[in-house]
């Protein structure tokens, strides 16, 4: 299940506001055997209860995990569709996921520290500036999962519409501080993110660890017109 599986949004639990946007490369070019169409989504703090504190979120199963895309349970952006002359969506789409599911075989699942798990973390900074991760679409990617249509099929001038899907948007965990700076040697555990378990004494009073907060802290904004994106095929 995607991170956003979640209680309905409640504002008296909010510390902290974070604003998302989605860009890509304009163009997309039909004679280059190595073009990318890069997806870049930015995060930033927008509002916060932690003036200049920094937070560091869990990107697994979500729109900001590195190469989500290359996996085929999860597809944040869902097909490419063409668009008419008037930006209206066309019956011409390109399928860019899987309805098929898979199993991930974390690295020690006996471990505490969710950093023994294989999780991906992404740190956004406190200041608010912008951190970007950007998803990279080969060729190949782009019709891996596409049954109808291929590259042959596409004509320069055609413009296509690619749009977030912000059940993608959300974290399993995050907590206040920098990957690189005071949280560099610690250890992470579910703590608030967990709701079924407390925190055993021992990590409770220990230094060494950093427990979850509680994900309904965070609000994720992003205007509609900051989820969709267009782009030219180009010869």
């Amino acid at each position: 299940m995607p991170p956003t599986g979640r209680r309905r949004y409640d504002p008296d639990l909010t510390e902290v506001v974070l604003q998302i946007k989605l860009n890509t490369s304009p163009t997309l070019s039909l004679s280059n055997p190595d073009a990318t169409l890069d997806l870049t989504l930015s995060l930033r703090i927008s509002k916060t209860e932690h003036p200049q504190e920094p937070i560091t979120i869990m990107t697994d199963k979500s729109a900001f995990q590195p190469f989500i895309l290359d996996t085929i349970e999860h597809n944040p952006f869902g097909i490419l569709v063409a668009l008419d002359s008037n930006n209206q969506p066309t019956d011409k789409k390109i399928r860019l996921g899987s309805g098929l599911r898979v199993h991930y075989a974390y690295k020690d699942i006996n471990s505490l520290d969710l950093r023994d798990h294989g999780h991906e973390f992404l740190t956004i900074p406190g200041d608010g500036r912008e951190v970007t991760v950007t998803q990279h679409l080969s060729w190949e990617r782009i019709f891996r999962y596409e049954e109808k249509l291929c590259q042959d099929d596409l004509r320069p001038g055609e413009r296509f519409a690619i749009e977030l899907n912000p059940y993608y948007v959300g974290t399993y965990w995050w907590c206040l501080g920098d990957l690189k700076g005071e949280l560099k040697d610690k250890k992470f555990h579910y703590g608030e993110a967990d709701q079924f378990e407390d925190p055993p004494d021992d990590i409770l009073h220990d230094e060494n660890w950093v427990l979850g907060r509680d994900p309904d802290a965070l609000q994720w904004k992003m205007k509609k017109s900051d989820r969709n994106v267009i782009f030219e095929i180009v010869e």
